[in-house]
C-alpha cells in the first residue's frame, strides 16, 4: 500500500492528497501510477473544521429549494385567499383542505 496525505474535513469526507511513499509494488511497476490500495500516513492528517465544498453547494442548494417551497406555499395561501375560502390555509406540514385544494388547482390551470 502507498502512503499518502489525506485531509478530513467537518463533515466527514476524506480527501486523499499527493503520495508521500511508494510500495514495494509500485516500485516493482514500471508505471508511475502506484497500486490501487492507499494507506493514510498516520502523523499528517490535514483537519479542518469547515465542510468540504460539496456539501457546500448541497447546503446552499437546500436553502434555496426551502425558500422555493415556502414562497410555493405562500402562493397558494395568496390564490386560496383570492377564492374565499378560509378552509384553503396549509398549515405547517403543507397539508391543507383537499375540496379547496382541488378547487384552486383547477382555478390556476384555467386562468393560463
Amino acid at each position: 500500500m502507498c502512503i499518502y496525505i489525506y485531509t478530513v474535513f467537518g463533515c466527514g469526507h476524506v480527501v486523499w492528497g499527493r503520495r508521500i511513499q511508494r510500495c514495494s509494488i509500485a516500485k516493482s511497476d514500471k508505471r508511475s501510477t502506484g497500486c490501487a490500495k492507499r494507506q493514510p500516513h498516520a502523523h499528517r492528517p490535514r483537519k479542518f473544521v469547515r465542510k468540504c465544498e460539496k456539501c457546500l453547494n448541497l447546503h446552499t442548494t437546500l436553502i434555496k429549494i426551502k425558500a422555493g417551497i415556502a414562497e410555493c406555499k405562500a402562493t397558494l395561501q395568496l390564490a386560496c385567499l383570492m377564492d374565499g375560502t378560509e378552509k384553503g390555509r396549509v398549515d405547517a406540514k403543507g397539508e391543507g383542505d383537499e375540496k379547496t385544494h382541488n378547487k384552486v388547482s383547477r382555478n390556476v390551470h384555467n386562468t393560463g
